[in-house]
């Protein structure tokens, strides 16, 4: 392809650089015998590497238009999946709390029904549920369990405890099986 424009004669690659037709950039044009050098970019070699540059940066942008568009839609989905877990996460938590409530209310009706009497510790039972109770069934003060006498005392909190710690087990193991079916 030859070029023969404003910039000089000679042949021009697809950027515009002339070729050196058996000369160096740096020496004099033998041709007109003057002191000038020839071009090293053409007018239309330029134009076409800015035109080639261009669609390249505009097919990049694209690109990063698109892969920005499904990060973004990742973040969402991951942001709607985390937050259906803490929702989960949160139901779980109150029914584990609502279970844990009925359980220290059957524990203390089952012993005022046995014994008559509140279960040992009772005033922390009671002062736990206190705030909790919703059925008004408040049952004996905490003051009668400080009447037994501390060997009997000792003696049903032994057998008590051996008794809570099985259904206690059971409960658990209760609640596991409930919790597996619910997931």
């Amino acid at each position: 392809m030859e070029d023969q424009s404003a910039f000089g004669v000679g042949s021009v690659d697809g950027y515009g650089k002339q070729g050196q037709q058996g000369q160096n950039l740096g020496e004099e044009n033998p041709t007109d015998g003057s002191n000038t050098k020839d071009p090293f970019y053409t007018m239309p070699g330029v134009l076409h590497f800015l035109q080639t540059e261009w669609s390249k940066f505009e097919m990049e942008r694209s690109q990063w238009e698109v892969e920005r568009a499904e990060l973004q839609a990742r973040i969402a989905f991951l942001q709607g999946e985390r937050k259906g877990q803490e929702n989960l996460k949160h139901d779980l938590v109150r029914r584990i709390k609502m279970l844990e409530f009925a359980l220290r209310q059957e524990r203390a009706k089952f012993h005022r029904l046995k014994f008559g009497s509140e279960p040992p510790g009772g005033a922390a039972i009671a002062a736990a549920t206190a705030g909790d109770a919703t059925d008004g069934d408040g049952g004996a003060s905490p003051a009668v369990s400080q009447l037994l006498d501390p060997e009997e005392l000792l003696r049903e909190t032994s057998a008590q405890t051996a008794a809570t710690k099985a259904k206690a087990k059971d409960g658990r193991q209760l609640i596991r099986q409930y919790l597996q079916v619910c997931a």
